[in-house]
């Protein structure tokens, strides 16, 4: 058994430049290691010699229940059955039902669901304006207050 673990992809560290050194169609968008691997179950992964892998990287993260779990897979072909994708434009009950079960867990109010990076980074900076701006003028409006009820108790025309 080997531990399967990479240095940040995308850094370059390892890179090549070009295209990939193992498949000259492939743009070389990540420093790949010379391992195929052809079936994994949980966090176990085996290469075309039957080499059995932990995986530590769990598909940088898109893995994280692991590989060919029976209920997961259950549960996707269901869903695959019935329909693939809703955009976010559209009532989507699932979505719903999982917002309101997360913010009864949570201290949130309300949740977002994205499909990106960029979409998450781009969403939380926006909150985080709101937040500040909210901020700002929750302070403006007790700076406000605070003004005339002084104005009010020294005024003296």
């Amino acid at each position: 058994m080997e531990l399967v673990d990479a240095p940040h992809s995308k850094c370059g560290t390892f890179g090549y430049v070009g295209s990939s050194p193992t498949a000259p169609t492939l743009m070389n968008t990540y420093s790949r290691f010379d391992i195929s691997f052809k079936k994994g179950k949980g966090c176990w992964l085996w290469d075309k010699t039957g080499k059995k892998y932990l995986d530590a990287v769990a598909g940088i993260a898109t893995c994280s229940l692991g590989h060919s779990d029976r209920v997961l897979a259950r549960r996707l072909t269901s869903q695959l059955k019935k329909i693939q994708h809703i955009s976010n434009l559209y009532n989507i009950e699932e979505q719903e039902q999982l917002s309101r079960t997360l913010t009864n867990m949570s201290c949130a109010k309300s949740v977002f669901f994205c499909n990106s990076g960029a979409e998450a980074n781009e969403s939380a900076i926006k909150l985080i304006k709101n937040m500040v701006i909210q901020h700002i003028k929750v302070k403006n409006q007790l700076f406000s207050q605070q003004n005339l009820a002084f104005m009010e108790e020294h005024w003296q025309p």
